[in-house]
């Protein structure tokens, strides 16, 4: 079986790639929708040349932030200013911490060797696309998490900095549940979209927050479990996710998603449930899933336990 859903980034781009979206070259400005009716982006936000990082290991500008082909592409210049060679990088799995106007992004990936006293250029894209799921309608702010080792795999820095866009700080956002649930979302995923009736305030755990559950099946048949979470605390967590229950059957008893949220942020985060049905011979469940389960941890980012195994149970 094709998986369909192995991460929100996949499922999204793929499916809204086949719309021509207009307005979306390089330079361009104003609000703008898309043919296939895809909801309205403000390219208007763009930055002052910006140092985000300046200290005795490194230097890291923000010089440009452009739109073209659904994308939104950060340019950033990397001084090394130690006598030995950096490896500089961000959105990488040790730590995935970018953001977006409060939503935690897999895109802005890049990883750079820097050799002693040079300067390199890079570049972070993120994908429209995903961020009008979320809701985001203009980018206002970028969060870049940026990593760095040296020769020995030493991390000698590691912190997130925000740069501001000509946007300002009032968000004219919405939120992933309404985007999740507008007609021109659900028609670009070619899926159908189900909320759960879970009672998701009951489920706030050690400071982390359900804000949204759904359950999107595309025209195959096929099922994915999407969830918005918040960081409602002051330190980074990450969430762990296992004991994947379906129906009351246990579709995998090992890690299906593990979701990584700054201070303050949140992130959807995508199980893909047909696939887990599958691999344990249940996949007769996809015709009528009424609840999904699973098991979950909090550790913050030194991978210490913030609170044990909890159970998240989501009914349809």
């Amino acid at each position: 079986m094709k998986r369909i859903f192995p991460i929100v980034a996949v499922a999204l781009c793929v499916a809204l790639g086949m719309f021509a979206l207009v307005g979306c070259s390089s330079g361009s400005s104003g609000s703008s929708g898309s043919n296939g009716g895809s909801p309205a982006f403000n390219y208007d936000g763009t930055i002052e040349k910006t140092t985000i990082v300046d200290n005795d290991i490194l230097t890291v500008t923000a010089d440009e932030l452009t739109y073209e082909n659904n994308q939104a592409t950060l340019a950033l210049t990397i001084t090394n200013k130690t006598a030995g060679e950096l490896q500089v990088a961000a959105s990488t799995l040790a730590y995935p911490a970018n953001f977006i106007n409060g939503y935690m992004v897999p895109d802005g990936w890049f990883d750079k060797d820097v050799a002693a006293g040079a300067t390199e250029t890079a570049e972070a894209s993120f994908s429209l696309d995903e961020l009008r799921m979320y809701g985001i309608k203009g980018i206002n702010d970028i969060g870049l998490g940026i990593y760095a080792t040296d020769s020995n795999y030493d991390t000698v820095y590691q912190d997130v900095s925000t740069i501001k866009t000509s946007l300002g700080d009032s968000y004219s956002d919405s939120s992933f549940k309404d985007a999740i649930n507008d007609s021109s979302i659900q028609s670009a995923l070619n899926a159908t979209i189900t909320n759960s009736n879970a009672d998701l305030g009951a489920l706030t755990y050690n400071g982390l927050q359900f804000n949204t559950v759904v359950l999107a099946k595309n025209s195959d048949g096929e099922n994915a479990l999407m969830f918005e979470v918040e960081n409602t605390t002051d330190v980074p967590m990450i969430m762990q996710c296992h004991h994947l229950k379906v129906n009351d059957q246990l579709a995998y008893e090992y890690a299906v998603e593990s979701v990584y949220l700054e201070p303050g942020k949140k992130r959807v985060a995508t199980v893909d449930l047909s696939y887990y049905l599958e691999e344990a011979e249940l996949s007769d469940l996809n015709d009528s899933i009424t609840n999904v389960t699973f098991t979950y941890s909090l550790i913050d980012e030194k991978y210490n336990t913030l609170a044990g195994d909890t159970e998240a149970s989501l009914t349809f």
